[in-house]
């Protein structure tokens, strides 16, 4: 190597200081990724993500098969829990926060599964309104985990820690008696 390590620093730091702080660690992971290195997620690296349940397993490094094996870690039985598990995927795999439509398709495809594209208006619909996964009044044509929905991923395939999230903390309401 003709340069120093004393020097790449400096060089890194005058390539890297015009980005946000988000495409900084784009371009990091990425260039981690490319040495075949593993990236911890986003969140790890802040802090955010100290429990286990929260932080991915094998799945740092995207990949087909870190897709097909992630897909196959959590089963998901519905297009609504496909469409969940392919934001979730997104988001550990440092893509960001905010999925569009082709970036979903593109992992669900990748996961060897089938998109639906003439059903998809009417399913991510079901998986923000009926389901509550995805959050309401982002920007248009991009969605977005709510904190259910993300709790609902990482607890799948068990189906007891689910129905835990499916109320989403809510009380049942108390009926008073007439007096």
């Amino acid at each position: 190597m003709t340069r120093s390590l004393a020097e790449l620093p400096a060089k890194l730091f005058g390539l890297l200081e015009s980005l946000s702080s988000e495409e900084r660690h784009r371009v990091l992971s990425a260039t981690m990724t490319l040495l075949g290195d593993v990236v911890p997620p986003i969140g790890a690296s802040r802090g955010l993500a100290t429990d286990a349940s929260h932080r991915p397993s094998r799945h740092d490094v995207s990949g087909s098969s870190n897709v097909m094996n992630y897909f196959s870690e959590k089963a998901p039985k519905s297009k609504v829990d496909e469409l969940a598990v392919a934001a979730r995927f997104r988001e550990i795999s440092n893509y960001g926060e905010a999925h569009t439509r082709d970036e979903l398709k593109a992992i669900i495809k990748e996961a060897r599964r089938n998109f639906d594209d003439a059903n998809f208006p009417a399913t991510i619909s079901n998986a923000t309104h009926s389901k509550k996964l995805f959050l309401v009044g982002g920007e248009k044509g991009t969605y977005q985990l709510s904190y259910i929905g993300k709790q609902y991923v990482d607890a799948l395939p068990d189906k007891v820690k689910i129905k835990a999230t499916k109320n989403g903390g809510k009380r049942k309401k108390k009926v008073r008696k007439a007096e």
